[in-house]
């Protein structure tokens, strides 16, 4: 049997911070939201009026979209602040654009503290806490560090050596497979066999 989305309040013209605009209808899921929370909110949001402005030549214009529901049924509203943008009437520019919410919409800057908040919290909140306190970048290196790449089947160690110099530049390479190439020209293998500089194994072709 199809279960129907439930309206719980219509759509009604509504001010926030004094910007005028409208919250289109409070819609709740019918039971088959996310597993966490089949019944949250499916829809809930709030669209400003639209503003106007020249740059140049070109006529722009911009409207803020506020939400605070589960569209994407994650099992807990979040709250977001969005841009829709307009260059001579065309649809060409928008999202997070907060810097635009800023000038254009003074009024709503003390909502952008709380863009991608959820009912649980900020999202990512403790990875993005540990990620920003610590000195590691996202791959776990620190500065100067330079990562190691493993071949995903041997484990062993890849690398790739260049010789550069006067009108000369010879690559070797181990692709961490039990084969590794003694110096040819660049983008080629001699097939001299090399014995790994690792220590891993004997070259060959």
């Amino acid at each position: 049997m199809t279960k129907f989305s439930t309206i719980i309040r219509q759509e009604t013209a509504r001010t926030i911070l004094g910007v005028p605009g409208r919250a289109h209808n409070v819609v709740i899921w019918p039971g088959n939201g996310s597993a966490k929370a089949p019944e949250e909110l499916a829809n809930q949001q709030w669209v400003s009026e639209t503003r106007r402005w020249t740059e140049g030549r070109d006529r722009l214009s911009m409207r803020v979209t506020i939400r605070h529901d589960d569209n994407c049924r994650n099992g807990h509203p979040s709250f977001g602040m969005t841009v829709d943008g307009f260059t001579n009437g065309r649809a060409d520019w928008g999202g997070a654009a907060h810097d635009a919410i800023r000038e254009h919409f003074p009024e709503l800057t003390p909502l952008l503290r709380w863009h991608l908040c959820s009912t649980d919290g900020p999202l990512h909140y403790i990875a993005n806490t540990c990620y920003h306190a610590g000195d590691r970048d996202h791959n776990g290196l620190r500065a100067g560090e330079v990562r190691q790449i493993r071949n995903g089947k041997s484990g062993l160690l890849c690398w790739r050596l260049v010789m550069r110099g006067p009108g000369v530049r010879r690559v070797a390479r181990c692709n961490g497979r039990g084969t590794c190439s003694a110096p040819g020209r660049a983008g080629r293998r001699s097939g001299t066999p090399l014995a790994c500089p690792a220590g891993r194994h004997a070259g060959g072709r």
